[in-house]
This record gives structure tokens, sequence and C-alpha cells, in this order.
């Protein structure tokens, strides 16, 4: 007889479908309808998501997401260690990922998931009919990994970050898209 105890790992799948709507792989996530922008998301299980929302989403944008080089950029202060980063998607898509770690349950295991695993999985959504339109797993640059991994480490402890965090992103909206891009540092592209 076996005296060792067994353990058992509860995992949740979430099955991800072209051309199906798009489960509630996010809370409240009909408050993302008609609206377009992109999303960094930790799912229960540990694993990161990129959601691009897209209002109208055309097939020259999904294929787009399918299949163009991603590039990464970065915005970082450098009294907190706080980031925001920009991602571009072919010339035409370009969109801010606000991340705050601190409002994550067990928030330390999920940053210990990205030290673990350098995937990411990219869902395009059109916000329309909120059906998914384009999947694909990219890997962010490890330059921009480690600079995620230490601001958000530093997040985690320090206090009243979420309020500072907003603060920093409010006063950044002086800029638009085009000037922050043009302003923030180069990181690389998915795959590098």
């Amino acid at each position: 007889m076996n005296n060792k105890k067994e353990s058992v790992i509860a995992m949740t799948f979430t099955c991800l479908e072209v051309g199906q709507p798009c489960p509630p792989i996010i809370k409240n996530i009909e408050r993302y309808r008609r609206f377009s922008g992109a999303k960094l998301e930790v799912h229960d299980n540990g694993n990161y998501l990129l959601l691009v929302f897209l209002d109208g989403m055309t097939n020259k944008e999904v294929e787009a997401l399918r299949s163009s080089k991603i590039t990464f950029k970065t915005i970082e202060e450098r009294e907190t260690g706080f980031l925001l980063t920009l991602v571009g998607i072919s010339s035409r898509l370009q969109f801010e990922i606000i991340f705050d770690p601190t409002l994550y349950k067990g928030a330390r295991g999920q940053i210990a998931a990205l030290e673990k695993s350098n995937l990411i999985t990219l869902v395009g959504i059109d916000t329309r009919n909120m059906n998914v339109r384009a999947l694909r797993v990219i890997t962010p640059p490890k330059r921009l990994r480690t600079k995620w991994l230490s601001s958000w480490n530093s997040m985690i402890n320090m206090k009243d970050c979420s309020r500072l965090y907003v603060q920093w992103i409010n006063s950044l909206y002086r800029y638009t898209l085009d000037e922050l891009w043009n302003m923030a540092a180069y990181e690389g592209k998915g795959g590098e």
C-alpha cells in the first residue's frame, strides 16, 4: 500500500474559438461592447492575455492581429517604476496597455507565472458582437518582460499603489497616442 499523499491540482480551462462569442474571460466583459482598445489581463489560471477590442473589426485588422509583427514600447516613471506599455500591430493599430498588478488576488503568484512562462495569448474581439475574430500566441521581448517584472514587483510592495498609478496614468492623457508612441522607449518585437 502506498502511504504517499496524492495531491490534486484543479485547473480551469477556458475555450476560446474564432468565430464564437468570447467567453467571460474577464469580469464584466460586456462593458467592453462597442469599445476599441487593448487590455492585458491575467486569467485565474495564471495565463496572460492581451485582449484587443475593436468595434466592427475589419478583415484587414483580423489579418494584422493574426500575422503582423508586434512592436512593444514603454514609458517609465523612474521614481516609482510605473510603466505604460504601448503595443503596435502593423502600421495601423496602436494601443496603450495599463496594468496594475495590485488589483489581482494573489498578485505575487501572478507575477511568478510570467517568470515561468513567456507566452501571452492575443485575443482579437469584435466588440460589435463580442465574437473572437483572432487568436495567436506571442512571446513578448525579453527586455520588456524584465521591465514588467521589475515594475510589477515594485508596485506590489508600494503603499497606495493603485491611486498613485492612476494619477500617473491620468497625467499622461495630455498627450495623444501618437505623441506617447514617439516618446516611448523601444523594447523590441514579439518573438525576440
